[in-house]
């Protein structure tokens, strides 16, 4: 509330102003009818009379002497002066010159402050307090009756008194007088308390000691507030061991006008304050700020083991409001990180078995940190589907926070044809839960090699000559040199039966078992058992796995095999199975070898009741042993045709291998085929063997 006279006789200077002395009106006619107490309720050419402010007489001086005790001549006119500084401001108030002498009485009223009560800087909405001590300083009883607020005083002033009145107050003692101020809006306030006694004089300079005034006055010149902003800040994640970006938190002065805040302390607490700091350079406290000024207060936070943290930040300053002493600000981090990868996963189509092929996955880092990469393992073991990490492996691979890396990864399937799948687990440092690349692909077989999956080896030979002792010179006769077929593979044998008569003697075919490689058949024709086959082959019979087969041949001289049969092949062929005429009768003549003979009523030829005896014959052929070795040479051909699926010749080769009574009883190689994916084809071949051009041709 704003108020700047009190009736119409209070006069007062505005600050701006400065002081202004208010002068008496000389030669004013004018008769004023406003009511009055005492003089100073009118103005200054003015003086109170029967109640009523008529003009001043003045008397003219020239200086203070023409004026008497408490005047002073002011403009020619002689003037009581109530002088108030208030910022260089001044309230002149003209008095009577009747009205100093007071009551006849012994009472003298003393009042300290007695000029002004001037109530500083005072705040919104909260009291302020002045006393003014009253004394009796006469030599009687000063009887005061009444303090009341002059009537025009803001009414945001209140007044009290220390007893109740109207009181007498001995000589020497003092009552007090206190003045509530209570602010409520930023105008000056004015107005004074009007204290009635019957004073008979004051010890200061009153127009009328028995209605004194006591001027107040209140201007607003603003207030002091702390302010901070924001008051909470969340640093969001930060790695152990590092230290956020300086965040800064605005302490200013909130409050109005001109008065200064001091920012006095800035301080961390809570139970995570360990983890946060205050920058201090550049920081200087005490801060002293004019209103809406502000300083930053950089934080930052710096966790020192992996968790979710918060802080205080305290500051304090010297508001007016108590409210508004102590500001706290929330802080908070956490150093706990967020886990975000994976990768992507890998198709590789269709590969030959045996072949490879390198495709890589992206792993993507979208975690808040940088992630190491420590290992890579598949679900199933490495090369289990096909799958292979180069070697060597590329870890460990350190990833930063929103980028990627690559990994290669081979394909290289083995085994049967089909689909492969697998996951690529990938271990790293944020978690025991790996990142997974999931893996397909398609194992196909490879195109059919040259060849085919049909295998068939014929073997034939040349004999070398005839029988020269015990069965004349007749060249017709066979001469019971042979020749074996053999193949070998997977640690088993194939060849004609090893007792004449045993596996197969009446179709001549036998089985025979090359183990995880399959088997075979083995044939011989253009003979009869036992007597040495002229034709021998073995086809095998497309089972089994890939490998490597040998093809064989060896060299026997029959008629000396007591080695191989138990019997001389010779002597069974000559003795027990010989043809028509039998055989024995022409190596064994009657009149050669009469004494094997023995009569046995069969009629006619050769010899006409006469049998050669079984076992004389058999003994005498086996003397003949040593003769039988006297044999040539023999040369084995073999020819070897490869088939295809359908049974058709894709390729066929022929082979010589020459031998003499030396080789006697031994193997010889031949010839080696190899089988990939079921398929046969030739591999090497052994020393001393002619390949012929065509396969049909004679050896030579």
């Amino acid at each position: 509330m704003r108020n700047l006279s009190l009736g119409r006789q209070m006069r007062v200077a505005t600050v701006a102003a400065g002081l202004v002395a208010l002068t008496a009106c000389d030669g004013c006619n004018t008769v004023d009818t406003a009511s009055c107490e005492i003089d100073s309720d009118c103005a200054s050419t003015e003086q109170c009379e029967n109640g009523r402010c008529v003009p001043r007489r003045v008397a003219a001086c020239t200086e203070d002497l023409d004026c008497g005790n408490g005047r002073e001549c002011i403009n020619g006119v002689c003037q009581v002066r109530i002088v108030r500084t208030d910022g260089g401001l001044q309230t002149v108030d003209a008095g009577s010159s009747s009205s100093s002498s007071g009551n006849p009485g012994g009472g003298v009223l003393f009042l300290n402050p007695s000029d002004q009560l001037e109530f500083g800087d005072p705040l919104l909405n909260q009291d302020i307090i002045r006393t003014s001590i009253l004394r009796n300083d006469g030599s009687g009883p000063l009887n005061v009756t009444a303090v009341t607020l002059t009537p025009g005083t803001s009414s945001e002033y209140g007044v009290a008194t220390s007893s109740t009145l109207p009181v007498a107050i001995a000589v020497g003692e003092e009552m007090r007088i206190s003045v509530t101020y209570h602010l409520v809006d930023a105008e000056v306030d004015v107005g004074s308390v009007t204290i009635r006694s019957d004073a008979s004089s004051c010890t200061f300079n009153c127009p009328d000691p028995t209605n004194v005034r006591l001027p107040l006055f209140a201007e607003f010149k603003g207030d002091k507030q702390l302010a901070v902003a924001p008051t909470t800040h969340d640093f969001g994640f930060i790695d152990v061991g590092s230290q956020s970006p300086d965040f800064s938190i605005n302490a200013s002065n909130a409050g109005t006008r001109s008065r200064i805040l001091t920012v006095q302390s800035v301080t961390l607490t809570g139970a995570g304050a360990a983890h946060f700091g205050v920058q201090t350079a550049g920081l200087t406290l005490p801060a002293l700020l004019s209103p809406q000024q502000v300083v930053p207060i950089p934080v930052f936070y710096k966790p020192l083991a992996q968790g979710t943290h918060q802080a205080e930040l305290e500051i304090t300053a010297d508001s007016d409001n108590p409210d508004l002493r102590l500001l706290k600000v929330t802080l908070n981090g956490r150093s706990v990180p967020t886990v975000d990868l994976s990768a992507d996963s890998i198709n590789f189509g269709t590969v030959q078995i045996g072949q490879e092929l390198t495709r890589s996955t992206t792993i993507h880092n979208n975690s808040n940190v940088s992630v190491t990469i420590q290992a890579g393992a598949f679900a199933n073991g490495q090369g289990t589907q096909g799958f292979y990490l180069p070697s060597p492996a590329p870890f460990p691979l350190t990833i930063p926070m929103g980028s990627t890396a690559t990994v290669e990864v081979i394909f290289r399937p083995t085994g049967t044809a089909g689909a492969r799948s697998d996951a690529l687990n990938f271990a790293h440092n944020l978690s025991a839960t790996p990142v997974t690349a999931a893996l397909t692909g398609n194992a196909e077989p490879p195109p059919p090699p040259p060849g085919g999956p049909g295998l068939d080896a014929v073997m034939t030979y040349t004999r070398g000559g005839t029988e020269q002792e015990g069965c004349g010179n007749w060249t017709g006769i066979d001469n019971y040199q042979n020749m074996d077929l053999i193949m070998e593979a997977g640690g088993g044998t194939c060849e004609k039966p090893t007792v004449v008569g045993g596996q197969c003697p009446s179709d001549n075919m036998c089985t025979c078992s090359f183990g995880a490689q399959g088997g075979a058949t083995w044939r011989a024709s253009g003979g009869t058992a036992p007597e040495p086959y002229q034709v021998e082959s073995i086809s095998h019979n497309q089972a089994g796995g890939d490998g490597t087969f040998m093809v064989k041949t060896r060299y026997w001289d029959d008629c000396s095999d007591y080695y191989r049969s138990g019997f001389a092949a010779f002597a069974q062929g000559i003795c027990g199975y010989g043809g028509t005429p039998p055989l024995r009768y022409y190596c064994f003549p009657r009149d050669k070898f009469p004494s094997i003979y023995v009569a046995c009523g069969v009629s006619g030829e050769p010899y006409n009741g006469y049998c050669i005896s079984e076992t004389d014959c058999l003994y005498l052929a086996q003397t003949l042993d040593g003769e039988c070795g006297g044999h040539a040479g023999s040369t084995a051909k073999v020819v070897v045709t490869i088939k295809n699926p359908q049974g058709q010749v894709v390729e066929a080769r022929g082979f010589c291998r020459p031998y003499t009574q030396s080789s006697q009883a031994v193997k010889n190689d031949v010839v080696t085929m190899v089988r990939n994916q079921g398929y046969f084809t030739f591999g090497a071949v052994a020393p001393g063997v002619t390949t012929l051009v065509n396969a049909s041709d004679n050896c030579p």
